[in-house]
């Protein structure tokens, strides 16, 4: 009996090394040159790589498409980064559309990489000085996912002119449906911390505050004044499809456009890309945000 549990507790322990070793060391969310290379072969628009300062941060994103496009705004969840959108970024329909910007969150990518900041508001204070450098007469939407949801709520709530019109998809918003794993909780100490890829260090330091983060925000949805869509999967085992309810019920002050798959899961953005972002009709763009023309409402950033 104990050379069985002994050969259970070195085979356990050796799982243990090699799945560490491969997330430790092998786990990249940016994608390799090659693969870049590949994705926008042929492209019109090839993509382009811009960083800015806010304080002693750095912010990262790409762009393509025209530069007097209407501007779709990208906000990937946790972990991730700009390259969650690649594909969308080198679809030639977008780039003859739209002026696609994908961002790294503070945290990820080449945005001040390893140092995460669970502050929401910081989080959208960060994409202010990107927002502002576009022109007043360019209208702008903002697609976020999973956390990148929060993000805007938070960027819209604070910044009630920034933005045109958003899309939510699959995203956290009601702190009453917000609990995350206990087990993962040790793994916020200096002592463990290592043991995690960065992204999920990031990931995990940013995404436990968010329940306070949350409730901070209750008195604030008032402040919502732009047309949103809100997607969301019935199947979505990471992000409770309540959530959208509560968005659908806590924004009174703009129209709010709800689309329910009953069939999809937490992975919108990439299982549902035709329902998403198909073209002007899609759900994604909302009936009521004419972002191919001219601006809804002309609002000063």
């Amino acid at each position: 009996m104990k050379k069985m549990l002994s050969i259970l507790l070195y085979g356990l322990l050796g799982i243990f090394l090699v799945v560490y070793v491969i997330f430790r060391f092998f786990l990249n969310f940016e994608p390799s040159e090659e693969d870049l290379q590949a994705t926008f072969k042929g492209k019109a628009y090839q993509p382009e790589h811009v960083s800015y300062n806010v304080g002693d941060e750095t912010m990262h994103y790409v762009a393509a498409g025209p530069q007097d496009a209407p501007v779709m705004l990208l906000v990937h969840g946790s972990p991730g980064s700009w390259n969650a959108y690649a594909s969308y970024l080198a679809d030639s329909n977008f780039q003859s559309k739209y002026r696609m910007i994908s961002v790294d969150r503070i945290g990820y990518g080449k945005s001040t990489f390893g140092q995460a900041n669970s502050s929401l508001a910081h989080q959208a204070h960060c994409l202010m000085p990107l927002l502002e450098s576009i022109p007043d007469s360019t209208p702008v939407m903002a697609v976020g996912h999973s956390y990148g949801v929060p993000v805007l709520l938070r960027l819209a709530m604070d910044h009630p002119k920034a933005l045109d019109g958003m899309v939510l998809l699959a995203g956290l918003s009601d702190p009453a449906y917000e609990k995350r794993p206990g087990i993962l909780g040790p793994f916020r100490s200096k002592l463990l911390r290592w043991l995690l890829p960065p992204d999920l260090d990031v990931s995990n330091r940013e995404i436990f505050p968010l329940k306070g983060e949350l409730e901070s925000m209750m008195p604030m949805w008032e402040n919502i004044s732009i047309p949103t869509a809100v997607i969301q999967g019935g199947k979505d085992m990471l992000v409770n499809p309540k959530h959208a309810d509560f968005i659908e019920e806590k924004i009174t002050n703009a129209e709010v456009s709800m689309h329910r798959l009953p069939e999809a899961n937490h992975f919108i953005p990439w299982s549902h890309y035709d329902t998403c972002y198909a073209d002007r009709k899609s759900v994604v763009l909302g009936k009521r945000l004419d972002i191919g023309g001219r601006r809804i409402n002309k609002k000063k950033r």
